[in-house]
């Protein structure tokens, strides 16, 4: 590992004295896509790889692929040279495709400087009528919607619609990417604002457009793990309702007042105003219905509990383990809508003469809750705590109610600082227990999804070598985080998931 940071340090200082792709990209792109170091980051997965190859599933994959498109020995051989060339070294050091109003689009590559030199000599016996322009070897290729110009220099490709090269090589350059990482991806709809004054949208639509300022999300690898990044920009000229529901004042339910599970998620979304907004707008398009969720209140929250791998548990447990709490401010009208949904669903949910919509009322551990019978799907159960009602989807997820709570769960005690107080959204997730259990149910559910025995042995034999993949990733990931806040006019998000490269 201190190779590899010694090797990354090395660079970034050499990166940082070249030119970077977005200053040479044109500006004003309504979507991007920017990649950095993915070639030197990219040897934090050698023993991923390594452990894919050692189980044999690269070569499974190679012979489904030959298979599926039926090729030929040198069509294979073909494609093995295509996939050494144009993988991911192509933007090893640096990669862009940016996309404008106008449909044009934009892409430049910075190769991995072990495999820049092979990049572009293919590139010159590719483009056999290519023509020097301010530097550059280029060429156009004429298509059916648009034509395409490549181009090549010492260690930068081009791929971009002719009007955005005309751009770039009158020197229309410098683009702003939103966020650092090492894969970022975002979208900017100001570009298109413009165009609402040429469409004969209503006003009221119009409004709502106009909340949406951006959008951008970047992942960057780390030796401790994968860290993510995300922001929502909206305007404050926008729609208001929609914005106060965007962008709420309240805060989360702690996440370590819940109980355990795999995930825990806690949010802040005011569901009565929600209804109200959707009503309306059913309203506005003519649609006589009225949402009403004005029994519930503004929080939230999931927790993910452990799933049973036995096939035959799993059938009679078709909703899955789960705990969903929810705020109310009228605990019995909030009943009432929830068992009238529920019996909606019991309808759909039975077959003749078997099933059906049930209720009754159970103690269990003190806890006061009703069963529900929703026709073949299963038993559900709801309670209520201090203004919270709290629906489990099984009698493993119920009795979990009474159990530890996510504050007791060591592996959560160790990110509980990343997460900050006033955060409206937060989870916590254990990547290991999570990918365990589905890699116990690869191979206990497989006979439940192949039908033809002569094909069992193998999709057996290919399934228990995916099992033991996933849980060789499991060995290697702990848990993770994620979390967002409200500042000014933006919902900023980050996350950590922890992974021993």
């Amino acid at each position: 590992m201190k190779k590899i940071l010694v090797l990354l340090s090395a660079f970034l200082v050499s990166l940082a004295l070249a030119q970077t792709l977005p200053a040479l990209t044109p500006p004003g792109a309504v979507a991007g896509l920017y990649t950095r170091n993915l070639g030197l980051k990219k040897t934090f997965f050698l023993d991923f790889q390594a452990e894919w190859a050692r189980l044999g599933l690269a070569d499974w994959v190679d012979q489904a692929l030959g298979e599926e498109l039926e090729l030929s020995e040198t069509e294979r051989r073909e494609l093995e040279l295509f996939r050494q060339i144009f993988n991911l070294d192509v933007v090893g050091r640096e990669g862009i495709v940016t996309v404008y109003p106008d449909g044009n689009f934009f892409a430049l590559a910075r190769p991995s400087a072990d495999r820049v030199g092979l990049v572009i000599s293919t590139l010159k016996n590719l483009l056999e009528e290519a023509r020097p322009r301010s530097g550059w070897m280029v060429q156009t290729f004429a298509g059916e919607e648009m034509d395409i110009l490549v181009g090549y220099t010492k260690e930068l490709v081009l791929v971009a619609t002719p009007t955005a090269a005309d751009r770039f090589f009158a020197k229309e350059r410098g683009l702003e990417v939103p966020l650092e990482g090492d894969l970022v991806f975002w979208v900017d709809p100001e570009p298109l604002l413009p165009l609402l004054e040429t469409t004969d949208l209503p006003p009221e639509l119009a409004r709502v457009v106009r909340t949406f300022a951006g959008y951008a999300t970047a992942l960057e690898l780390q030796p401790d793990g994968v860290h993510t990044r995300s922001r929502l920009a909206l305007s404050p000229e926008g729609d208001p309702e929609l914005l106060a529901l965007l962008l709420p004042e309240e805060r989360a339910w702690p996440l370590e007042d819940l109980a355990q599970g795999h995930s825990v998620t806690s949010g802040v979304f005011d569901l009565a105003k929600f209804g109200a907004y959707v009503t309306q707008w059913l309203q506005f398009f003519g649609v006589d219905y009225d949402l009403d969720l004005s029994a519930f209140g503004r929080r939230i929250a999931v927790v993910t509990l452990p799933m049973p791998t036995d096939p035959m548990l799993l059938q009679q447990n078709p909703l899955g383990n789960m705990l969903i709490y929810v705020e109310t401010e009228d605990p019995i009208t909030a009943e009432v809508t929830v068992l009238s949904w529920l019996q909606q669903a019991a309808a759909f949910a039975t077959a003749e003469g078997a099933g059906g919509f049930k209720v009754e009322p159970i103690e269990a551990d003190g806890l006061e809750a009703r069963r529900v019978q929703v026709g073949l799907w299963g038993e559900v159960y709801l309670a209520h705590r201090e203004g919270v009602m709290i629906l489990a989807t099984s009698a493993e997820a119920f009795s979990a109610l009474t159990g530890p709570t996510l504050e007791d769960d060591p592996a959560f005690q160790r990110f509980a600082t990343r997460i900050p107080p006033n955060a409206v959204s937060a989870s916590f997730t254990n990547l290991s227990g999570t990918l365990r259990e589905q890699a116990a149910l690869i191979t206990s559910t497989l006979p439940l999804m192949v039908d033809d025995p002569a094909a069992m042995q193998t999709s057996f034999a290919i399934a228990e070598q995916f099992q033991a993949f996933l849980e060789f990733i499991a060995g290697r990931v702990g848990g993770g985080v994620a979390y967002s806040q409200v500042q000014d006019h933006t919902l900023e998000s980050e996350g950590f998931w922890e992974v021993r490269w």
